[in-house]
């Protein structure tokens, strides 16, 4: 894996979240997909920016003078757009977290001053929300988008049309060190509490993890995203990275549907997941045969790995056999191996004490190994896979392999 460790230069920074939306369709392409929605429906970049256009044109003369709004959706495309509509109009929008029950959501009400709450009635009707709907509507206006779609009107739809072709005539022009979203805290310790992420903070940190990590998260990846995006971890890296980056993003709705998840990981052919522990350690149980392997890593965040993922991963030897197939253009050879050897290595890191990774070795003309050297706290690893069939690239060629196994010893 190559890590690039030269020194970030916060101006490429300096722009509203929108604006870093519009730049990353001018460089990837208005055709280019950008989001696959829970109905598998397919959204490219241009229809995204035609949407939020749209859409933030008529939540904007709804929405009046208020500066920030509230958005009561799960993950989605419903949700991204959402966020995007009111970033294009100089709106904030304030990401509410919908299983943090009435007390704590009347508390971000009032933190963040809203008046308009944004949802869907399918939404509120398959989750079973309505009394909270209900509750809720007593300290602001619920509006569905559902009826703002009905209700676009010409000048809402000039600005979408308009917007694709010169969308600084209409985007707003906020400063970078403004707002650019609101999250709220999970509220452990008491009452939660509200987090104002300027535009800076938001685009630096995705720009910075391309940076970092150029050949891991490329245009060619499908990002695999069931996390929700009231929380950090789900909107940033599960749902803005990828639009930014010119990844195309598979959106779940609930990160629960354990079963669901997994086929459907298999058959959008997702290459990058996100999630939790405790959700990869389920997703691991219920998958069938070979319904993970499209998968080149899986990105953990939010709390520790367990000894507990680790074992059953082990137990059913998923660490130890898989197939490799790389591209025409030839890569690193550990980012093509499959999901299960990344995640192997960042558990033994995490359990030992991550430092840092130090350097992908790759044995050149020795078709037998490849290796990756982890330095940790405590002491250092070498992993490295024998194979019992391997090509080495060449130009136009093909690395092919077989009956791969992980294999690993303390130095």
């Amino acid at each position: 894996m190559d890590v690039q460790t030269e020194a970030f230069n916060a101006l490429r920074a300096q722009k509203s979240l929108f604006a870093a939306f519009l730049e990353a369709r001018s460089r990837f392409g208005g055709k280019k997909i950008a989001i696959v929605d829970v109905d598998d429906n397919e959204l490219d970049y241009t229809s995204v920016t035609q949407a939020a256009f749209a859409l933030g044109s008529a939540l904007k003369r709804i929405t009046s003078n208020e500066k920030n709004v509230g958005v009561l959706l799960p993950t989605g495309a419903g949700a991204v757009i959402s966020l995007l509509a009111l970033s294009a109009y100089g709106k904030t929008p304030c990401m509410l977290n919908f299983t943090a029950g009435e007390n704590n959501l009347h508390s971000a009400i009032k933190i963040a001053e809203l008046k308009t709450i944004v949802t869907a009635r399918k939404f509120v009707e398959m989750g079973g929300f309505e009394g909270l709907i209900e509750s809720l509507s007593a300290k602001a206006d619920i509006i569905y988008l559902e009826d703002v779609k009905e209700e676009l009107d010409l000048i809402d739809k000039g600005r979408a049309g308009l917007g694709t072709i010169a969308p600084w005539l209409i985007r707003s022009k906020p400063h970078w060190n403004s707002p650019s979203v609101i999250l709220f805290t999970s509220g452990t310790e008491g009452t939660p509490k509200g987090v104002a992420l300027s535009h800076k903070n938001v685009v630096s940190n995705v720009l910075q993890i391309l940076q970092h990590v150029p050949d891991v998260l490329t245009p060619d990846d499908i990002i695999f995203n069931p996390l929700p995006t009231f929380h950090c971890f789900g909107l940033t890296a599960g749902a803005i990275l990828p639009l930014l980056g010119g990844m195309k993003v598979v959106f779940h709705p609930s990160p629960l549907q354990v079963k669901e998840i997994p086929k459907r990981i298999s058959q959008t052919r997702s290459t990058i997941l996100f999630a939790t522990d405790t959700f990869l350690n389920q997703y691991a149980r219920a998958s069938g045969e070979g319904e993970l392997t499209c998968l080149r890593y899986a990105v953990c965040g939010a709390e520790r790995v367990r000894d507990e993922t680790r074992s059953l991963v082990e137990k059913n030897s998923l660490w130890k056999y898989l197939k490799v197939t790389a591209q025409q253009k030839p890569r690193p050879l550990l980012p093509s191996i499959s999901l299960v050897i990344i995640i192997m290595v960042v558990l033994d890191a995490l359990y030992l004490g991550w430092a840092s990774v130090l350097s992908l070795l790759k044995a050149s003309h020795m078709p037998a190994e490849c290796a990756l050297k982890v330095r940790t706290s405590r002491q250092d690893i070498c992993y490295w896979i024998s194979l019992e069939k391997f090509s080495h690239p060449k130009r136009g060629g093909m690395i092919q392999a077989t009956s791969c196994r992980l294999m690993k010893k303390a130095l």
